[in-house]
């Protein structure tokens, strides 16, 4: 007599296999997502910063110690490459530099007595708007960030998470003032 033995795995098995591997699926998509928007906050907080210092780099350079208007003329400037940070391209047609995930920087010079500027951020989405208002800047004498404003908020401190989702939106604009 012959003994008819089937080796193999049952349906149910495989529904079970494929159970898990779509659950895996779903954590491994969703913290590729999140890292993905990790590193594009962080790029745009990189460029706040690094335009911000070009500036304040230039305003020694150029300070001739007098109280004229000196500032007034960054663009020129900018246009010379002198304030270009290689994070961010200058785009002539809106007078403002282009960073990561088309977030435009227009950059201001405001008061002739105490050098400050202003430095506008637009085209945030609402989570990383949220980031980069509720993300501590240090104080003033070591990064140079006096406040900024999101809509009808100013805050010389960040944000925390209930304020900044009161305030964000997509396509939101932040305007820092710095010296």
């Amino acid at each position: 007599m012959k003994r008819n033995t089937q080796s193999g795995r049952s349906m149910i098995e495989m529904m079970g296999v494929l159970a898990i591997i779509g659950v895996l699926s779903v954590g491994g998509f969703s913290m590729m997502t999140k890292i993905s928007n990790s590193r594009k906050t962080n790029a745009i907080l990189d460029e706040i910063s690094a335009i911000a210092g070009k500036t304040r780099s230039i305003v020694r350079e150029y300070d001739d110690g007098d109280t004229g208007d000196e500032y007034s003329g960054l663009g020129g400037f900018v246009l010379k490459s002198k304030a270009y940070p290689a994070e961010v391209e200058w785009d002539a047609s809106c007078n403002c530099f282009i960073g990561t995930e088309d977030v435009s920087y227009t950059l201001t010079y405001k008061n002739t007595n105490t050098s400050l500027f202003e430095l506008q951020v637009a085209g945030l989405s609402a989570e990383t708007c949220m980031d980069v208002v509720s993300t501590n800047w240090g104080s003033v004498g070591t990064n140079g960030f006096v406040k900024f404003t999101i809509g009808s908020k100013s805050s010389s401190t960040a944000l925390g998470i209930g304020d900044a989702s009161t305030y964000c939106t997509d396509d939101a604009s932040v305007t820092f003032t710095f010296r």
